[in-house]
C-alpha cells in the first residue's frame, strides 16, 4: 500500500495518498492542523526537491520543530513505540535542541503578545513555519516565532481579514478593481449574473 499503483510497483504515495489511504483503510483521524501540518511538510519537500528555496535557519528551525512534533504523536499514538528509539542519539540530541529553540521562541512571543495586547482573534497560524503566532491585528501582518511577513486584506464587503493571495480581484468600475474573499467573490459574481439575466429578459420583452 505504499505504492501509488498496487498493481504496478514502482511509485511510492504521495503524501495526499497516505493521506487519504491512512483515513479510508486504517481509519485513522486527522485533525485540520495535522493536515496543515502536513501540506507544510510537502511544500517544503518540494521545494527542497527542486532547488527552489533560501536557506534560513530562523525560519526553518520553528518549521522542523512542528513537523517534528507531529511526527512524534504520530508514532506513540498509531504505532505504539516512541520516535527517539527509531533516531540515532546523537541526531535525536540535535533535533531536541531545535525543539527547545522553537519553544523558546514561543515563550517569548506569547510574552510579546501580552505585552503588545494582542487579541487571540487576530493571532494566525503561520504558513510559514505552522505555529499560531501570525499578528494580523493593526496590519502587523508577521509572524512572531519566524519573522514571516505576508500581506493580509480586508474584504470590502464581509470585513473579514484574509492573506491577499486567498482572495479575487473583481472590477467595480470603469478603471477600479478590488480585492474580495473567496465567498463574496463568488456572491458578486452570481449576483452580476443574475442582474444580467433580468435585464435582458426585461429588454427582450
Amino acid at each position: 500500500m505504499i505504492f501509488s499503483n498496487v498493481d504496478k510497483l514502482e511509485n511510492t504515495v504521495s503524501i495526499d495518498q497516505a493521506i487519504n489511504r491512512l483515513k479510508k483503510i486504517s481509519r485513522l483521524q486527522f485533525s485540520e492542523k495535522d493536515i496543515k501540518t502536513l501540506a507544510s511538510a510537502k511544500k517544503w519537500r518540494n521545494l527542497i526537491v527542486h532547488y527552489e528555496f533560501e536557506l534560513k535557519p530562523a525560519e526553518l528551525k520553528p518549521l522542523f520543530a512542528k513537523l517534528l512534533g507531529f511526527l512524534s504523536y504520530f508514532h506513540l499514538k498509531y504505532l505504539d513505540e516512541t520516535l527517539d528509539n527509531m533516531v540515532p542519539t546523537y541526531l535525536w540530541e540535535n533535533a531536541i535542541e531545535i525543539v527547545d529553540y522553537a519553544a523558546e521562541l514561543c515563550k517569548t512571543a506569547e510574552k510579546h503578545f501580552e505585552e503588545e495586547g494582542i487579541e487571540i482573534l487576530f493571532i494566525w497560524s503561520c504558513r510559514k513555519c505552522g505555529w499560531d503566532a501570525f499578528v494580523v491585528q493593526d496590519e502587523i501582518n508577521t509572524c512572531y516565532v519566524c519573522g514571516w511577513s505576508e500581506d493580509v486584506i480586508e474584504c470590502p464587503e464581509c470585513r473579514e481579514l484574509f492573506y491577499e493571495d486567498a482572495c479575487e480581484e473583481l472590477q467595480i468600475g470603469a478603471e477600479e478593481f478590488e480585492l474580495f474573499c473567496e465567498s463574496c467573490y463568488e456572491r458578486q459574481i452570481y449576483d452580476r449574473h443574475d442582474m444580467e439575466m433580468e435585464q435582458y429578459f426585461a429588454d427582450s420583452q
